[in-house]
């Protein structure tokens, strides 16, 4: 065979465009999940479930079509950014709220566990820390009216990390 001449050439490129967001590692598995915009091209074995597409004549089809192709994108796009979020959500969790869980209702329901779990630790450390202020407002105020030796109080405090 003869070489092929420039004009004589065809050259077909397929780009994949798929934007990956990358969230650190998965608290149960340990490995690192990466959620993939294009789920056509990243899971070949998935079945299409889409809709047949109708040819309708005139305008009225034209766009009809158009506003169901983007209603489509527009909600492919909003599935892609809700799993990606998810898998965001479920990192941050500790692994004892995810242990076991398998839905993503039972992740959500321990996320707002978690969230609770929270703010009722920071309302007990608010607490201690005022309760702490207030014992060294009233020792400051001993110390002004008594003589030093006097002021000294028994309280000892343990600080712990969390």
């Amino acid at each position: 065979m003869l070489p092929l001449h420039q004009s004589d050439d065809l050259v077909y490129q397929i780009f994949s465009h798929t934007k990956q967001h990358k969230i650190p590692q998965d608290p149960i598995t340990g490995h690192t999940v990466v959620v993939e915009s294009n789920p056509i091209i990243s899971n070949p074995t998935v079945k299409s479930r889409g809709r047949k597409i109708c040819h309708m004549d005139g305008d009225a089809g034209s766009d009809k079509y158009k506003k169901q192709k983007l209603h489509r994108e527009i909600e492919r796009q909003r599935r892609q950014d809700m799993a990606s979020l998810y898998a965001s959500l479920r990192s941050l969790l500790p692994g004892e709220y995810i242990k076991g869980k398998r839905s993503m209702s039972d992740h959500m329901n321990e996320a707002v566990n978690y969230i609770k779990h929270l703010e009722k630790k920071v309302k007990d450390l608010d607490a201690k820390r005022h309760e702490l202020k207030r014992v060294s407002d009233l020792a400051s105020v001993g110390s002004r009216t008594k003589p030093a030796a006097a002021s000294i109080s028994n309280h000892c405090f343990i600080i712990r990390p969390c």
